[in-house]
């Protein structure tokens, strides 16, 4: 009788949403060790496979078979796939990391993708993956065959249970960083991120409430994206910084993604579900998609004072 309520009383946790922390790690894409895309590898959580679906399946796919990624241009080449990323919600945090890559016959239109969800972290903020996921791509790149990611993924996901309670490290203050970023409270610059996250983000002020998972793609909170400046040698360090800075705009119960390039000197937002028209991002330049400091907005006076107010109570008066 004892282990029947227990096992009942587990289901119904279950059934309530009930977050009890884990790890998890999965892969997916390209590799050389199989002639097309990589079988479901460690998608063991939800958030995993919502990752997979959106931003590969869904997302990648959409885009290049929308041939969006084609053509690119003399004057603009594509960005490679060479990115760190955060997708965030109340409970899930998914750090992660593509890379240009290949399967076993030489296509080359899709990256490999490493993953790793972090479920009702105990300790606050980002734990320091840096290594962790440099390691992990360094692996899958050496790595000639199927079995040996197999072992690097069941390695890994033994080392991602630590960051569970890993406190985050000490991050550069947000007035530093924005210096290295070129930004101060009244600069031009600053006042149009400002403005546009503004006005490309009030809609979801309201508290709009969605989880990283299969139904995301049905919600109705309506995505938004923005470019802005970031480290490329930094990444974790730039969407810390830009996560941050988002509090003020966004409630943490809409998913956000924090899209970093090591090849340019930017970082994508999206709020919301992740759609091809808006991770058509991950391999379009500054020309066709420029960032928030570029756009010439006509800003109104009210709006440069209180952009002015914003970054001053972020990273002081400058």
């Amino acid at each position: 009788m004892a282990g029947w309520l227990s096992s009942f009383t587990s289901k119904i946790s279950d059934l309530l949403g009930s977050k009890t922390p884990s790890a998890h790690v999965g892969v997916f894409g390209k590799h050389l060790g199989w002639n097309d895309h990589i079988d479901d590898l460690g998608l063991d959580s939800e958030p995993l496979v919502a990752a997979k679906e959106s931003l590969y399946v869904h997302g990648i796919g959409g885009v290049v078979d929308s041939g969006k990624w084609e053509a690119g241009s003399a004057d603009e080449p594509l960005i490679p796939f060479r990115h760190v990323f955060l997708w965030n919600d109340l409970t899930n945090t998914l750090l992660g990391r593509m890379w240009d890559s290949s399967d076993g016959k030489g296509r080359t239109k899709y990256p490999m993708v490493v993953c790793v969800h972090l479920s009702a972290r105990t300790a606050p903020g980002l734990p320091d993956v840096r290594s962790y996921l440099d390691d992990l791509e360094a692996d899958c790149k050496k790595a000639a065959t199927a079995d040996e990611v197999h072992r690097i993924v069941a390695t890994a996901k033994e080392r991602a249970a630590a960051f569970l309670a890993s406190p985050a490290p000490t991050n550069i203050a947000p007035s530093d960083f924005a210096k290295k970023l070129g930004l101060t409270s009244t600069s031009e610059e600053a006042c149009r991120i400002a403005y546009a996250v503004e006005s490309s983000f009030e809609g979801l002020k309201n508290g709009a409430s969605a989880e990283i998972d299969l139904k995301l793609s049905r919600s109705k909170v309506q995505p938004q994206h923005l470019r802005v400046p970031s480290d490329p040698a930094q990444p974790l360090e730039s969407i810390v910084f830009w996560q941050n800075f988002m509090k003020a705009f966004l409630p943490e119960s809409v998913p956000q993604f924090f899209l970093a390039s090591l090849e340019a000197p930017w970082l994508d937002v999206i709020a919301g579900p992740l759609t091809p028209r808006h991770l058509a991002c991950i391999r379009s330049g500054g020309k066709s998609m420029p960032l928030a400091t570029e756009i010439p907005f006509n800003i109104p006076a009210t709006a440069r004072e209180n952009a002015r107010k914003l970054w001053t109570a972020y990273i002081g008066a400058t």
